[in-house]
C-alpha cells in the first residue's frame, strides 16, 4: 500500500489519532500497536528516517487495493503486559505506548528512542522469527508484538445471504490461557465494521482458528474453533461450537463437539464446502506431536453442519503423517445433480516440510484422495486459502515466498482449475520499503481468508503484523490487471 505523509505536524497527527471517539460517547478508545496507532479504521505509522511525520495507510497508489479497513480491537481493550510494551531487551526498534499517545494528545513532547536517531543504513536487518508448529511458550510472550494480550490472528470471513459480512479471529497470545474468539460485522452497504465482541473464551485454554458457516435450513450461523489447554501444545486441541440465530449479532454459549472423528489433536483452518444441501464437507488436520505426525482428513455432514462424521483411512484421509500436508483448502471441480458422492474436488495444502504448495484431487466426494503433487506456487509453512469465483475461476491467496518470511501476501487467479496461475498481484508487497519494517516485532501478512459476495466483490481478510486483522475488497478485474511473469 502507498503510504502518504500526513499534512499536519507529528504532534497534531498523534493527537488526532489518540483523540478519536470510541464506541462510548466522550471516551477515547484506540488500539496501540507496535506499528503505530490504530483508530477509526486508519493505521498511523510513527515517524522514521523515511517518513519524518506521522503517516497513514491510504489507497493513492495505482497498485493499491481498492478498499482497505482495519477491524476494531475487542472492547474493552486488554491491558498490555508491561514487560513487552517497551521491549527494551527485544530489539532496538521503538514501540509506542499508551503513555506516548496520551502525552502527545496533551501537548507534551514524546521522547525519541535512540534507534529513531540512526540513519537507515545504520540499522541492522531484522531477523525473521518462524512460527513453529508447536504452540509458543508463555515464557516468551513478547515474541511477536509489544502487546501479546491483543494479538490478532487466523481470520475467517463469512458472506451472509442478506449481504452482511462476518469476520472472526482469535485474540491473545497463541497457545496460552485466555486466548479468545472475536467477531465483527460489516452490514451490507456499510463502510465501518462493528465493534468486535468476544464470543468464546476460557481462561485456562487457547481458542484458535475459527471457521464459520451458515445453515439455510435453520437460518443459523455456526462458528467452530479449536481449543487447546494453555501451554500444553496442539496435541490437546479439541473443537468447540457457538451459534447465532440472528446472523451474528448475538451468540450463545460455546460447547465442545464430542463426536466421532473429533479426537484430541484436531485442528481447523479453512472453509466448509457445501456440495449440496445434504452434503457438506469440513477439511481438518491433526497435530498430535511434531510436524512429522501431522496429517489431514475430511469430515462429512448430512444435516448442514449440525453433526459431522467420517475420519480415519476408511473415509476422508487426505494425507499421511510423514507428508507434512496440513490445512487443506478445498473447492469443487465438478458435480453431478443428485449424486454428491461423485463430486470431483481439488485441495491445496500448506506444506510443513517443503517450500511449495501441494495439491491433490478426489473423484468420490472426498471419501478418498489421490497422491498430493507439488505445484509451482511457493509456500512458507503458512496458511493459504482458495475459492471458486462466480465466473468459474479459482482465486488463491498465499505468501508468494518459499522462505520463512510471511510477506509478501499475494492473490493469484487460475482459469484451468489450478494448473496455471497467469494472474498475480500483491496485497502486501512487504520488504524493507514497508513502513512497518522498522516498527514491528515480526512483520508479517498472513493466514488469509477469502469469500465472494453476491455482487461479485471479493473480500479478503488477513493477519496484519499479528496486531490487527486487515480487510480488503476488490473485483476480479483488479487481479486480472497484472499478468504473472511465470504463472
Amino acid at each position: 500500500l502507498n503510504i502518504s505523509s500526513s499534512a499536519s505536524s507529528s504532534l497534531g497527527s498523534v493527537a488526532a489519532c489518540a483523540a478519536r471517539e470510541g464506541p462510548e460517547a466522550g471516551t477515547t478508545v484506540f488500539h496501540v500497536t507496535g506499528a503505530g496507532c490504530l483508530a477509526d479504521g486508519q493505521l498511523w505509522y510513527p515517524p522514521s528516517p523515511q517518513w519524518p511525520s506521522w503517516s497513514k495507510v491510504t489507497t493513492a497508489s495505482p497498485r493499491a487495493v481498492p478498499t482497505v479497513a482495519i477491524l476494531p480491537t475487542p472492547q474493552p481493550l486488554r491491558v498490555c503486559n508491561p514487560t513487552c510494551e517497551g521491549l527494551a531487551n527485544h530489539s532496538q526498534r521503538h514501540f509506542l505506548s499508551v503513555q506516548d499517545l496520551n502525552a502527545a494528545a496533551n501537548g507534551s513532547p514524546r521522547s525519541v528512542h535512540p534507534a529513531n536517531q540512526m540513519s537507515l543504513g545504520e540499522r541492522p536487518r531484522l531477523q525473521r522469527r518462524h512460527h513453529s508448529s508447536r504452540a509458543p511458550k508463555a515464557k516468551n510472550p513478547c515474541k511477536w508484538t509489544n502487546c501479546p494480550e491483543r494479538e490478532a490472528h487466523a481470520a475467517n470471513l463469512l458472506a451472509l445471504p442478506n449481504g452482511d459480512l462476518l469476520c472472526s479471529w482469535f485474540t491473545g497470545h497463541e497457545g496460552t490461557g485466555a486466548v479468545a474468539i472475536a467477531v465483527s460485522k460489516l452490514v451490507a452497504g456499510g463502510v465501518r465494521w462493528s465493534a468486535s465482541q468476544i464470543v468464546s473464551e476460557d481462561m485456562q485454554r487457547s481458542a484458535q482458528n475459527p471457521v464459520m458457516y451458515f445453515s439455510p435450513a435453520t437460518n443459523m450461523v455456526s462458528l467452530i474453533h479449536t481449543s487447546q489447554e494453555a501451554d500444553a501444545g496442539q496435541g490437546t486441541s479439541v473443537v468447540y461450537i457457538v451459534t447465532s440465530d440472528d446472523l451474528g449479532d448475538t451468540w450463545g454459549h460455546p460447547r465442545q463437539i464430542n463426536a466421532q472423528g473429533f479426537t484430541p489433536g484436531i485442528f481447523l483452518r479453512n472453509q466448509v464446502v457445501q456440495v449440496s444441501p445434504s452434503y457438506w464437507l469440513l477439511p481438518v488436520y491433526f497435530t498430535p506431536g511434531n510436524a512429522e505426525t501431522h496429517f489431514s482428513e475430511m469430515r462429512l455432514s448430512d444435516d448442514q453442519g449440525a453433526s459431522w462424521q467420517g475420519g480415519g483411512k476408511e473415509w476422508g484421509r487426505m494425507s499421511d503423517p510423514h507428508e507434512g500436508l496440513v490445512q487443506p483448502t478445498v473447492v469443487v471441480k465438478s458435480s453431478q445433480d443428485g449424486h454428491p458422492e461423485k463430486t470431483e474436488l481439488i485441495s491445496h495444502f500448506r506444506q510443513r516440510k517443503y517450500p511449495h504448495i501441494y495439491t491433490s484431487n478426489s473423484s468420490d466426494g472426498g471419501r478418498t484422495w489421490g497422491t498430493a503433487k507439488r505445484t509451482r506456487l511457493p509456500n512458507n509453512n503458512s496458511g493459504i486459502q482458495t475459492i471458486r469465483l462466480i465466473s468459474g475461476a479459482l482465486v488463491l491467496v498465499f505468501n508468494n515466498i518459499g522462505t520463512r518470511a510471511r510477506e509478501p501476501l499475494s492473490v493469484a487467479l487460475s482459469e484451468d482449475n489450478g494448473v496455471t496461475w497467469p494472474w498475480l498481484r500483491d496485497l502486501e508487497p512487504g520488504g524493507e520499503t514497508d513502513p512497518a519494517f522498522r516498527h514491528v516485532a515480526m512483520m508479517g501478512y498472513c493466514y488469509p481468508t477469502v469469500v465472494q459476495a453476491l455482487d461479485e466483490t471479493i473480500h479478503i481478510a488477513y493477519t496484519f503484523n499479528r496486531e490487527a486483522i486487515k480487510h480488503v475488497s476488490l473485483k476480479e478485474s483488479w487481479i486480472r490487471a497484472v499478468v504473472a511473469e511465470n504463472g
